[in-house]
């Protein structure tokens, strides 16, 4: 039998909001939390709530799928793809080199099992960093 490591949603979780007697699981019950039909969606809103725009630079893993790039591409933004290892992590060294003149990094959970941000703390300005 398997048990996953982190527990599904009933549907009833995402309208909590409408039923004050429902208290929904971290992070659901967050005031700010937005829900998106797609992680293409999730994005165009991202950069428009970040305020980015053209010609700015975003890191973005090698590694991706390709949903993620046209909404940079609309908001022409200039993408500059780091590496990631084959663990799947990123190269620090690369990402480093990369860095000078970026706005935005892009980071991904691979294959929706969730990967130790914290090693992008270091390059973060504290009152932007979001887990």
């Amino acid at each position: 039998m398997y048990i996953p490591r982190y527990p599904t949603l009933h549907p009833r979780h995402l309208l909590a909001r409408r039923h004050a007697s429902i208290s929904p699981p971290f992070p659901l019950g967050r005031p700010r939390l937005r829900f998106f039909d797609s992680g293409t969606t999730a994005i165009s809103h991202g950069i428009r709530a970040l305020g980015l725009g053209p010609g700015e630079k975003i890191l973005v893993p090698s590694y991706t799928c390709g949903g993620m790039i046209p909404p940079l591409r609309r908001a022409a933004m200039t993408i500059d793809f780091y590496e990631i290892n084959e663990d799947l992590s990123l190269d620090r060294q690369d990402l480093e080199r990369r860095l000078p003149g970026a706005k935005a990094l892009l980071f991904i959970h691979y294959f929706g099992f969730p990967r130790t941000s914290l090693i992008l703390r270091p390059f973060a300005r504290p009152m932007e960093f979001v887990s």
